[in-house]
């Protein structure tokens, strides 16, 4: 007789890597000042930048294999917005309505083609953080950094659309299509 042992490892990692964002992007605008962006400011943000980057590319693992079943041109789209999105926070980090948008859109997609509801939550997170960014800057809420951009509204937007795509990342039901399977030989006796 043999079991398997799953390991949830890329959504759990993509969980933690989705909070790290804010994090460190907090701690950075709070060490920053002088608001020139230098020295341990730029080192948090360049952190919270790393762990966009890998969050983006976890979470795009994640979906590749939960429409993997999927066929078509909605699965492709789905996959390639995700993917346009990486590229733009790599790119573009600090452009955060530009990439939480294509995050939103692209896990709207994905939950509408693989009919998962989780997909369908976060995408609508990355929404609403678009949204929180939008009129967070309109109102000119907090202090203007020296590009003079607010750094209230892209931290609050992204806690927002952040701390809703780790929990989705933890109860990702379709993570058990994707697990790593190993059997375990259970010990007769």
């Amino acid at each position: 007789m043999s079991f398997v042992v799953t390991d949830n490892l890329p959504a759990r990692a993509g969980a933690a890597a989705w909070l790290m964002v804010p994090a460190a992007w907090s701690i950075s605008v709070v060490l920053d000042r002088n608001r020139e962006w230098e020295g341990s400011p730029m080192v948090f943000w360049l952190l919270g930048a790393a762990a966009l980057v890998v969050a983006g590319a976890l979470q795009l693992v994640v979906v590749l294999q939960a429409l993997r079943p999927a066929r078509g041109f909605s699965a492709r789209a789905a996959i390639g917005v995700l993917g346009l999105g990486l590229a733009v926070s790599m790119a573009v980090g600090w452009a955060i309505p530009l990439w939480l948008a294509l995050y939103g859109i692209g896990m709207l997609i994905a939950g509408a083609v693989g009919n998962i509801r989780i997909a369908t939550a976060i995408g609508l997170g990355f929404a609403v953080g678009t949204g929180a960014f939008a009129l967070l800057t309109i109102f000119e809420v907090g202090r203007p950094d020296s590009y003079g951009d607010y750094p209230v509204a892209g931290v609050t937007a992204l806690f927002i659309a952040t701390i809703g795509a780790a929990v989705g990342m933890l109860f990702w039901p379709e993570n058990r299509v994707m697990q790593a399977e190993r059997p375990i030989e259970s010990r007769a006796g």
